[in-house]
């Protein structure tokens, strides 16, 4: 069995969720709407304490982060609005870390607790964490260049761990930067109360995903953060690569 633990990427409630184009396999998906680097971390150690998922284990990915750069961001907005938004998406013991290096610092401690409670079950590489794809597809965005600080640091844990590296942002820049230009300035979430709408709407149905995605004249998102079937193909060719080595 591979733990998928993540935030509302790996949950799928939003959008098109990855995990639907993933190949055949045992799989334990936990994603959590809104939730950070510490809530993954805290939740993953839960689980692989578990006896009945230790004992089946074969590999391990954290998907985690974007909510770490944006929550801050919307916290710090001069809209009420999207500061209220998002005290109600920071659950206890999961708030969004400082800047890049708090991240890396904390992000280091908690991964190291991982490695060693999978110790003698796992091999290092058999533990994969990802980068964080772009936060709205328009890429002079000033939330992107927070994000390539948090992708720096991940990649840094990744070497020094020897963990497996599932390269999120890499794979999107590329299909990004070869998508049609848009006409204008591509839609970002401007209200995160939409996220319930957008999903109730959507309920997994590519065809209204992408519906939504042309209305906002957007290209793999619905809303900048969460993707229609084709940017979610897209995201899970990374994870299936890696996914194929532990077979």
């Amino acid at each position: 069995m591979i733990l998928i633990a993540g935030d509302s990427l790996t949950a799928g409630n939003i959008g098109i969720g990855f995990t639907e184009f993933l190949p055949e396999g045992s799989y334990l998906f936990r994603g959590i709407d809104g939730d950070t680097m510490r809530g993954v971390t805290s939740r993953t150690l839960r689980y692989i304490r578990q006896s009945k998922i230790r004992t089946q284990l074969r590999g391990i990915v954290l998907e985690c982060g974007t909510n770490d750069v944006l929550l801050p961001y919307l916290l710090s907005s001069p809209l009420k609005l999207l500061r209220d938004s998002a005290h109600t998406l920071i659950r206890e013991s999961s708030e969004p870390s400082g800047d890049s290096l708090e991240f890396y610092t904390i992000y280091r401690e908690r991964l190291r607790a991982i490695i060693k409670e999978t110790s003698g079950i796992l091999e290092t590489n058999q533990i994969a964490i990802t980068t964080l794809p772009p936060i709205g597809e328009d890429l002079d965005h000033e939330l992107q260049d927070l994000r390539k600080g948090h992708n720096t640091q991940i990649r840094r844990i990744s070497e020094e761990f020897c963990l497996s590296l599932i390269d999120l942002e890499a794979a999107m820049l590329r299909l990004y930067r070869e998508s049609p230009p848009f006409k204008e300035s591509p839609y970002f979430m401007d209200d995160p109360g939409n996220f319930i709408i957008d999903a109730r709407l959507i309920a997994s149905d590519h065809r209204k995903a992408l519906a939504l995605t042309q209305k906002r004249g957007l290209n793999y998102t619905i809303d900048g953060l969460h993707f229609n079937a084709n940017g979610a193909r897209a995201l899970a060719i990374p994870f299936s690569e890696f996914i194929e080595t532990l077979n």
